[in-house]
């Protein structure tokens, strides 16, 4: 049994039912006191959803001798060790706060240069499309002209020339 935030073994541990994971209560109750939330499953908690686990008396013996309260009261050496241990708690909290929004940020990130990628790419299309319309549009209006430029030169040719080419035809 280890802390999920901490990743060592808990003094007290405590399980959270939103996500079925062991935590050393003090680190599980700053988290829920400062987000109001589970920190691994990100649903909404309160500190009396917590289940304390009781534990074996070979469970508490193997806590207590890592983590010895007697030795911390007496010596001031343990005195500086539980502060450390304190210390290294709080930077461990801050530790998982910061990769869980690094994992964030990461799929805000990759989202963000699909989208970009994707939208590049229909640009790139509708830019190809548009250039082939505009040269079809000009083929066709190439065509249309030469059609109708055809169109007049067999009307006129079939207009007499001059006023001998009427006489002569009737």
């Amino acid at each position: 049994m280890f802390c999920a935030i901490s990743g060592k073994l808990p003094k007290e541990p405590v399980l959270s039912p939103k996500s079925k994971c062991i935590f050393e209560k003090s680190l599980i109750e700053l988290y829920i006191d400062e987000n109001g939330k589970d920190p691994i499953s990100n649903t909404p908690m309160t500190k009396p959803e917590l289940i304390s686990i009781s534990q074996t008396s070979q469970q508490v013996s193997l806590t207590n001798s890592i983590n010895s309260s007697t030795l911390n009261a007496n010596y001031s050496i343990p005195n500086l060790l539980s502060t450390l241990q304190n210390e290294w708690d709080a930077i461990m909290l801050e530790n998982f706060k910061l990769r869980k929004q690094l994992d964030s940020l990461t799929k805000q990130y990759s989202t963000a240069l699909y989208e970009r990628d994707a939208a590049k790419n229909v640009a790139t299309r509708i830019m190809k499309e548009k250039n082939q319309l505009t040269k079809d549009l000009q083929n066709l209006t190439l065509q249309i002209n030469k059609d109708f430029a055809s169109d007049n030169e067999d009307e006129n040719e079939d207009e007499p020339k001059n006023e001998n080419d009427t006489t002569i035809a009737q």
